[in-house]
């Protein structure tokens, strides 16, 4: 996994398409920011596990990469990205578990 990069020799490139594509970008970060609606569709889907116990969640984040750890009020959150897709493993001590609104979004 990882960041492919692709060099290319200036001449050949459409630099006036080029700088309107980065202006179209920056137009809808600002319009989101100050938060007129736009339609955005998000390249990465998010996938939430819930498992018993944070030496489980671990184990089942490592077996994806190098996770990030989180916490979250009382819940450690196991982070990892696998390509479009970023896994969420939330460990809790209770099999009872009720997610507050505030942890999900």
């Amino acid at each position: 996994m990882g960041y492919r990069l692709d060099l290319q020799n200036s001449a050949d490139m459409d630099i006036p398409d080029l700088f309107s594509r980065i202006d179209r970008d920056r137009s809808i970060v600002k319009d989101m920011m100050e938060g007129r609606a736009r339609e955005f569709l998000d390249p990465v889907k998010t996938a939430l596990v819930i498992v018993e116990s944070p030496t489980k969640a671990k184990t089942i984040a490592n077996f994806f990469g190098r996770p990030a750890r989180r916490i979250y009020g009382n819940y450690w959150v196991y982070e990892v990205s696998i390509g479009k897709v970023m896994i969420n493993i939330i460990a809790t001590i209770n099999p009872n578990i009720f997610i507050s609104r505030s942890l999900r979004e």
